[in-house]
């Protein structure tokens, strides 16, 4: 059985030890959720709120562990925790375009990209709509 649930039921300290250290643990730890199997944590994600219609997809984890087609479940899972809210990703690997066009993303031109999200980008890469 899968089941969701909010990061913040658990300890901060046990998001660490799911996605390892990471600089903005205290935000994903606060908009993060826990895609668990058999009440065994197997994904994460978390919805970071950057403007009142819109969340940052900012983290997404697969437990090595699992099957790699497992992230696919992750995506059908996010349209529940998202609201009426758009979804945006930073992406910054190109092998991973395939997965967000297969998943309807679109790739936002950087000259039509949403003032909110200007000042987060970071570094080489796109902004991707959902």
């Amino acid at each position: 059985m899968i089941d969701v649930k909010k990061a913040v039921e658990y300890s901060e300290q046990e998001l660490e030890n799911f996605i390892g250290e990471k600089p903005n643990l205290e935000v994903l730890y606060e908009h993060g959720y826990y895609v668990e199997v058999n009440d065994d944590k197997k994904g994460f994600f978390a919805l970071v709120p950057v403007d009142e219609q819109a969340v940052w997809l900012r983290a997404l984890y697969v437990d090595p562990k699992m099957n790699a087609h497992f992230i696919l479940t992750l995506f059908e899972v996010i349209p529940s925790y998202k609201g009426n809210r758009d979804v945006y990703v930073f992406c910054h690997q190109d092998e991973l375009e395939t997965l967000l066009q297969a998943q309807q993303f679109t790739k936002i031109k950087r000259e039509e990209t949403p003032p909110f999200l200007q000042a987060l980008r970071n570094g080489k890469g796109d902004w991707w709509k959902w």
